[in-house]
Order: C-alpha cells, then structure tokens, then sequence
C-alpha cells in the first residue's frame, strides 16, 4: 500500500475494503461445480455488497470487477497425498496444503486452467477409446507381419533337389 489507508470492515458477512478510489469485495470461500457458476456466486455476492454499501453510505458504485488475485481450487485426493511432502507451483496452477483446509487442493490461477483440469477425465477416456482401436490396428498388423515372415521364410528356404529324367540319360538339377 502507498499512499492510501484502507478501511475494512464486514458487510453482509463478505470483508470490504474502501481505498481513496474503489471499494474491494473479498469473497471467501465459495462451491461449486463448474468455474462458470462460482463466478456467478462471486459476481452475485458482490452485486448485494455494493447494493447495501450504496444504500448505507449513500455512494454510486460502478458494475464491480472479477479481480486480479483469485484463485479457483479443486480438492483433490491426489494433492491431499501430495501436499503432505511438498507443494508444487507453476505460472497457472499450485498445489498445496492450504492454512485452514482439511483437504489438500489444486489452486487453479485462471479460469482456463481450472477448465483444462475439469476436463482431464474426458480426454482421458477419449485416449483410452483411441488406444484400444490402435491395439486392435496393432494386432492386425502383427498377424499380417507373421504373415509375411512365413512367405518370405519359404521363398528363402533352400528348396530341394529335383532331378529331370531326359533322353540319354542326361539329368538336370533343378
């Protein structure tokens, strides 16, 4: 902060913090199924906080704004196992062990990677169609190639000898 003291306070349940120039919602948090639908709890949330801040301190507010800092996190049983060691980060996502969280937790940093992650288990079943039309392509091909072996097996062979009887007795070997 520089330059501004902010004033926090409750206001519905949901922490507002005011600075010279804008009134932050904080949403904690909230579940749901899809990324969609919890910014709709978030952005309906906030809605009612700006109604009752624009009621209570007689200020026109503006449509509020998703802002930069939120996470999206996925409990997970397999970041529950994980976390216990060690987090995991990288520029869209992190696993972790949140303070105050029984559960261990994938915290999604934009919404496209919580979306990616939500459809991990259609792809992998998708994969898992293509693998086993490829196993059966995979188990044609290896009849075709024994096939092949044999007819090649027997072109190279040597082949035995058969003797032509022809006048004079002269014998040519084929």
């Amino acid at each position: 902060m520089v330059n501004w003291t902010a004033l926090l306070g409750l206001v519905h349940g949901v922490y507002v913090r005011k600075t010279s120039r804008h009134w932050i919602v904080h949403v904690e948090c909230l579940y749901g199924r899809s990324p969609g639908e919890l910014f709709g709890l978030a952005k309906n949330l906030g809605d009612r906080v700006a109604q009752a801040l624009m009621s209570k301190y007689g200020v026109l507010l503006d449509e509020g704004l998703i802002g930069k800092g939120y996470e999206l996190a996925i409990d997970d049983p397999v970041a529950k196992l994980l976390s216990r060691y060690f987090t995991i980060s990288t520029p869209k996502c992190k696993m972790d062990h949140s303070p105050g969280e029984l559960e261990g937790e994938i915290d999604h940093l934009s919404r496209d990677a919580a979306v990616e992650y939500l459809l991990m288990p259609e792809r992998v079943k998708k994969l898992e169609g293509q693998l086993l039309g490829l196993s059966s392509q995979v188990e044609d091909l290896q009849s075709d190639v024994h096939q092949l072996v044999q007819v090649l097996k027997e072109a190279v062979s040597p082949k035995e000898n058969h003797s032509v009887t022809l006048k004079d007795d002269e014998r040519y070997i084929c």
